[in-house]
């Protein structure tokens, strides 16, 4: 915990909001946050489950609920699914590196 630039460990305790001797990066980071992103509708749900039960904690919302097309859908896997084509779904799921795809 070098950034904390010389604190003792009981101003660091006091600073996060930490009471035993684990320290938890990312609690801290969402105590020192005024707001925090979660990448979809689902992330935030299960981001604020899992941190609600902590003090302090700031706002937790979703910035977006879908892929961007053109730059992340595995297309070939898109249209397997539109075709029906559950045997080509399934493979492309499975081992999509080893086919170069």
């Amino acid at each position: 915990m070098s950034y904390f630039c010389g604190l003792s460990v009981d101003e660091v305790r006091k600073l996060t909001g930490t009471h035993d001797d684990l320290f938890n990066h990312s609690l801290t980071a969402l105590r020192f946050a005024k707001l925090a992103n979660a990448v979809s509708q689902l992330h935030g749900h299960v981001s604020r489950e899992m941190w609600g039960k902590y003090e302090n904690i700031c706002e937790i919302i979703s910035i977006t609920n879908a892929q961007n097309w053109r730059y992340w859908a595995d297309k070939q896997l898109y249209k397997a699914m539109e075709n029906g084509d559950d045997w080509t779904f399934d493979d492309r799921k499975k081992i999509p590196e080893e086919k170069g795809l």
